[in-house]
């Protein structure tokens, strides 16, 4: 049974690995996408799932939960700049993870291999360097 109008939002350290992404990669230089949603903010008592933030989708709220969480994050052509920060590893529960066509530089993140939940990762047309980390092969297939 899902909650109609209940307004739970996403774990803090999840919110906190958004805000580090979004300073981390130029966020308020991002190409926003006309009606695709709101615009990041991180002021007042942000709450990304009920503001409905471009990229984000979100876990249904059940009865008893007490968080939900971001399932997708998806910011392909929006012009992150700069390199994944280390706390995105705290997205537990992100099942797809779509930024290729940005202009994302450093290393593939090693934190990103914590995401047990993912099975789909998309980083190409950046300028991403290194190898691939050896963690990786634990995600799933």
């Amino acid at each position: 049974m899902h909650l109609a109008d209940e307004e739970l939002n996403i774990p803090p350290s999840e919110l906190s690995a958004l805000e580090d992404l979004y300073y981390a990669t130029g966020g308020a230089d991002w190409d926003w996408q006309a009606g695709a949603g709101a615009e990041w903010n991180f002021t007042g008592n942000p709450n990304p799932c009920v503001d409905n933030w471009q990229g984000i989708n979100c876990s249904d709220p059940t009865i008893g939960d007490t968080y939900v969480y971001v399932l997708t994050l998806t910011l392909p052509f929006y012009n992150l700049q700069g390199s994944l920060p280390p706390s995105f590893g705290s997205l537990s529960q992100l099942i797809i993870l779509v930024l290729d066509s940005n202009a994302l530089t450093g290393t593939i993140q090693s934190s990103i291999a914590s995401l047990t939940q993912l099975t789909v990762l998309i980083l190409s047309a950046n300028a991403l360097t290194g190898t691939i980390p050896l963690s990786f092969g634990s995600l799933p297939q």
